[in-house]
């Protein structure tokens, strides 16, 4: 399941409308057989296909409605005194998060992670993580401590939080772009901080929310619409998944606005960059 309708059904619908248009208009003027329209049918909807870009995917979503299962069918295990009041995961700082059975955000690039967190104040001076995967020296994570940002083990400590943190007591988006080769850093949709080198990947610890991997350095506050993507997405991407996660913390999204967000994904054009093997 996925917000994006994949690039390649769509592409293939599209060809496949252009090709019957032409078999009618040739075959009606007697130019081409239909046997012979379909050996050309063929290796031209394979080029289509090709050329189909790659689009990331919305792999895990948590919105908190309910529980801390995310609608993707991951089980999130509240622990701690963790729980879920008024639509966010609400994390006490002490020994409340959630913890999940698999390494959800993936081993290794390319991924992006994002998330709506509110800092309580109790958190400005100590180490706390909104969320985590893996071990020490190969571990993921977004974790703030008041001073700097903690970006994953390979990227720590990250960009200086600065004077302009929010400490405002509200709720403010945080987004981790992994490409393989470079990181990117969002606050609230636009570009914070960027990191020359890949982060690397993770063994060890499944992924958490609320506590490093494997316990520890809670975080104090709450957690909205965390979203997992398959591939790195880039500004543009990142921008429209920012105001469509606003948007759903103050109304449940309908079908009918997750087929909008989809399409918008759609027609970012480049927003999401090629997978890159490595």
């Amino acid at each position: 399941m996925s917000y994006v309708t994949p690039p390649a059904i769509v592409f293939w619908h599209a060809a496949c409308l252009c090709f019957r248009s032409a078999f009618h208009t040739f075959s009606l003027r007697g130019r081409v057989s239909p046997m012979k329209f379909r050996h050309l049918f063929v290796p031209a909807a394979a080029i289509v296909l090709a050329a189909a870009p790659l689009h990331a995917q919305l792999t895990h979503r948590w919105d908190f409605t309910t529980d801390a299962n995310d609608l993707f069918g991951a089980v999130g295990t509240m622990n701690g005194g963790a729980a879920v009041l008024g639509g966010v995961l609400t994390l006490d700082g002490i020994s409340s998060s959630v913890s999940f059975g698999s390494q959800l955000l993936g081993t290794s690039a390319p991924w992006s992670i994002s998330l709506f967190a509110r800092i309580d104040a109790a958190q400005y001076h100590g180490y706390g993580n909104m969320m985590s995967q893996g071990s020490s020296g190969s571990g993921f994570y977004i974790s703030y401590d008041g001073g700097n940002w903690r970006l994953t083990d390979a990227w720590n400590p990250g960009p200086s939080t600065g004077p302009d943190n929010p400490t405002d007591n509200l709720f403010h988006s945080f987004t981790l772009v992994n490409d393989g080769t470079s990181a990117q850093f969002y606050r609230d949709g636009l570009l914070y901080a960027t990191h020359a080198g890949g982060l690397g990947s993770s063994g060890g610890c499944n992924f958490t929310l609320g506590s490093q991997f494997c316990g520890g350095e809670n975080f104090h506050g709450e957690l909205d619409e965390v979203r997992i993507f398959d591939n790195a997405l880039d500004a543009d991407a990142v921008l429209a998944n920012y105001h469509d996660s606003q948007s759903a913390m103050t109304a449940t999204p309908e079908p009918a606005s997750l087929v909008l967000f989809a399409t918008g994904l759609l027609g970012v054009g480049g927003a999401v960059r090629r997978r890159r093997r490595r």
